[in-house]
């Protein structure tokens, strides 16, 4: 068998989509300004009015509107539309990539199930013979899982919106005076208003979100809605591209990748220890993957034995020519067919 070699095509070791990603965080993010315009416009004033029941009245509001300008329809349309641009964008770079490891030019396809049936020849790999590639798993269940998920995480974070300025309001009220030396002096309402209007401003919308963490017993946690939001986007992107990244390779025949960072000081440190180390698409590190933990912005560079891939998939010769024969590459030899199989190819040497 041929040397295994660490790959260096681009197409091969897909790094996660950063401008993707911070274009579903911006979609994601406008919760933020918009829940903001709406507190100005109609909770500001019955805040000012110490009017408990306009007040109550102006969150509803807030509510019915978030929930009409973010439903859960509209965060699935966004999120099913970046990850399907994701998967068609790793899938040209994956095949194009694999072609010119491989050495041969390949017309990428997933399969029925993976619902794209035979995509536009790649036009990389340079000389060499032409095959087509069905690669044995489904990217739409990915993509569906993807799209769960961010309806799920965005659709919490909307809901708990209105409860955690609702709540910021009342202690606001209980709360807001102020004590300097023995004296309590009581703000204004106009003043605690604008307080709380500019920490919005300044911080961000809080929103009330789950959590089962013990530490805090359980209790939903105080977040940003814009920070939350643009990692909620970051983060699931790098996992779905980290899971596409393991699903094309190993079935492709890839079974071992390297490990790779991407270097900056963002880097968490157990990670930092992993760059450039050698796994298993069996085992990964301890059953983890590049980007599949929090946050990850890691991914992994196949490592590609010429024979073990093509030996391994569905590739089919689709030269008129025929099959594989020496004046096609040098080094790639025929093999004649067993009893009740189809044609058999061994190629050569890795030798690019």
């Amino acid at each position: 068998m041929a040397r295994a070699r660490v790959s260096r095509q681009k197409g091969l070791n897909q790094e996660p989509p950063k401008r993707l990603a911070d274009a579903l965080a911006r979609s994601y993010a406008r919760m933020n300004s918009r829940a903001l315009t709406l507190i100005r416009r109609l909770l500001v004033p019955a805040m000012n009015a110490e009017n408990p029941a306009a007040i109550a009245a102006a969150l509803r509001q807030i509510d019915r509107a978030l929930q009409s300008e973010f439903s859960d329809e509209v965060i699935e349309r966004r999120a099913r539309r970046t990850a399907e641009t994701l998967n068609r964008r790793n899938r040209s770079l994956f095949f194009e990539g694999l072609s010119a490891a491989a050495g041969v030019r390949i017309i990428g396809a997933t399969g029925a199930a993976g619902g794209g049936g035979v995509a536009a020849a790649i036009s990389a790999g340079g000389r060499g013979p032409r095959l087509i590639a069905r690669l044995n798993f489904n990217p739409t269940i990915m993509v569906d899982n993807f799209v769960d998920r961010n309806v799920r995480y965005i659709s919490t974070l909307r809901k708990g919106m209105v409860q955690a300025v609702g709540d910021q309001v009342a202690r606001s009220a209980v709360l807001g005076g102020q004590v300097t030396g023995i004296a309590r002096v009581e703000a204004t309402r106009a003043e605690l208003t604008q307080r709380l209007l500019k920490q919005w401003k300044e911080q961000g919308v809080p929103s009330l979100i789950p959590t089962r963490r013990i530490k805090l017993n359980g209790e939903p946690v105080m977040v940003r809605v814009e920070n939350h939001a643009a990692l909620i986007a970051r983060d699931q992107i790098a996992t779905l591209n980290g899971q596409l990244n393991r699903a094309r390779q190993t079935a492709a025949g890839i079974t071992e990748f390297v490990w790779e960072t991407m270097r900056d000081d963002r880097v968490r440190e157990t990670h930092e220890e992993l760059q450039g180390e050698r796994f298993t698409w069996t085992d990964g590190w301890g059953g983890v993957f590049p980007g599949e933990p929090i946050n990850c912005r890691c991914w992994a560079r196949a490592i590609v034995d010429r024979d073990q891939v093509l030996a391994s998939g569905d590739f089919i010769p689709v030269d008129a020519s025929g099959p594989f024969t020496e004046r096609h590459r040098p080094g790639v030899t025929q093999v004649a067919p067993g009893p009740g199989s189809r044609e058999a190819f061994v190629p050569g040497p890795f030798d690019r």
